[in-house]
C-alpha cells in the first residue's frame, strides 16, 4: 500500500509540474533553447552532424512535450484523488503507466534515429550532458541566487 501511495504521489507531482509548465509556454521554449545552447557547446558536432541532428532533436522534444500535454488533458491534475476511490486510483495508475510506456517508446525511437547520424560515443555524451543540464537546473531551483565566492 505504501508503494501505491508513493507512485500516486509521484504521479501527482509530475502532473503538477506539467501544469505549471503548460501555464507558461514561453518558459518551456526558453528552457529548451537554453538546453540546446548548452548541448551545442558540449557536444562539439561537425557541421554535417549538426544539420542532421538538431532538427531531429527538436522534433523529439516537440513530441515529448505533446505527449505531456496529451497526458495532462486526459488525466488532469488528479488533486481530487485525495478523496478518490480504489477505482480512481487504479485509473490514475493505469494512466501513469501508459504515459511512461509512451515516453519510453519515444525515447527508444529517437535513440535509434540519433545513432544513424552520430557515433555511439556522441549519443552517449548527449544523454550524459542532458543529465548534467538537468542537475544544473535543479541546483538553480534549489538555490536561485548564485553565491559570491570570496
Amino acid at each position: 500500500m505504501k508503494t501505491l501511495k508513493l507512485i500516486i504521489l509521484i504521479f501527482l507531482l509530475i502532473c503538477k509540474i506539467q501544469t505549471v509548465s503548460a501555464q507558461k509556454p514561453d518558459n518551456y521554449k526558453m528552457l529548451q533553447q537554453k538546453r540546446v545552447e548548452f548541448l551545442i557547446v558540449k557536444l562539439n558536432l561537425t557541421v554535417e552532424e549538426s544539420q542532421k541532428f538538431w532538427p531531429l532533436y527538436n522534433e523529439y522534444y516537440e513530441k515529448k512535450h505533446d505527449l505531456s500535454v496529451e497526458n495532462r488533458t486526459r488525466f488532469g491534475d488528479h488533486e481530487h484523488l485525495s478523496q478518490g476511490t480504489e477505482e480512481d486510483y487504479l485509473k490514475a495508475l493505469n494512466g501513469l503507466f501508459d504515459y511512461k510506456t509512451k515516453q519510453e517508446q519515444l525515447f527508444q525511437t529517437y535513440y535509434k534515429k540519433y545513432l544513424l547520424i552520430l557515433s555511439a560515443e556522441k549519443v552517449y555524451q548527449l544523454y550524459r550532458y542532458e543529465e548534467e543540464f538537468n542537475k544544473m537546473l535543479l541546483r538553480q531551483l534549489q538555490d536561485p541566487e548564485p553565491r559570491k565566492r570570496d
